[in-house]
């Protein structure tokens, strides 16, 4: 796979209409991203915040390895240049309770910036308006939870799972996030995110 490949169709798609914000879009995700995909996914610094965690795939299975339990998944391209940033998805759908669970990978030479986490917001919006889902979980290793704050999304905290995951030489906890469907359809109706709390100490495993 190239490791300079990293538009895939972003700078020339016209398939199905992606999902436009103001700093990106969503399309469906052609195999010609796999390799940038699959670079993003195993980076040592986006690896343990992501679905593998820090187990390493085989790149002739990485395909099935991301539609694994898949409801849906995008590609994340930059308005500006067209170029792929990232991937957001819902996964392990839970029919008979209303619940799934979503996950984004950013650029690694982007996860420090905000503008890319507009995907978050593109993402449940769709989520929301195609599927019946009660609400949508992420869990998110505790070092990494800055990137979820910084989203213009108010993820309630519903749990944690302590010292859960062996992250870059030592015991993470996870963190158990939730977006309701009701609040974040309130959210769509006033075209503002609710008011989020100061995250405690507690939540987020500062102290």
């Amino acid at each position: 796979m190239d490791t300079d490949e990293t538009t895939g169709h972003g700078s020339g798609f016209v398939g199905a209409t992606p999902i436009i914000g103001n700093q990106v879009r969503l399309r469906p995700i052609d195999t010609a991203d796999y390799g940038a995909l699959y670079w993003m996914e195993q980076d040592p610094a986006i690896s343990p915040r992501f679905r593998q965690r820090t187990a390493s795939v085989r790149p002739e299975h990485y395909g099935d390895v991301l539609w694994h339990n898949v409801v849906c998944a995008f590609a994340v391209d930059s308005i500006a240049d067209g170029s792929l940033i990232g991937m957001v998805s819902v996964t392990d759908a839970d029919g008979a309770n209303g619940h799934a669970r979503m996950g984004m990978i950013v650029r690694p030479d982007l996860v420090d910036e905000t503008w890319p986490l507009e995907m978050a917001e593109l993402l449940l919006d769709h989520v929301f308006s195609v599927f019946p889902f009660r609400k949508v979980y992420a869990e998110v290793v505790a070092t990494a939870i800055d990137q979820y704050r910084r989203a213009n999304v108010f993820f309630e905290v519903e749990g944690r799972l302590v010292e859960h995951l062996w992250c870059e030489g030592q015991w993470e906890d996870v963190v158990i996030l939730a977006v309701h469907r009701s609040a974040w359809l309130k959210r769509s109706e006033s075209g503002t995110a609710p008011a989020a709390p100061s995250p405690t100490n507690d939540d987020l495993g500062n102290g």
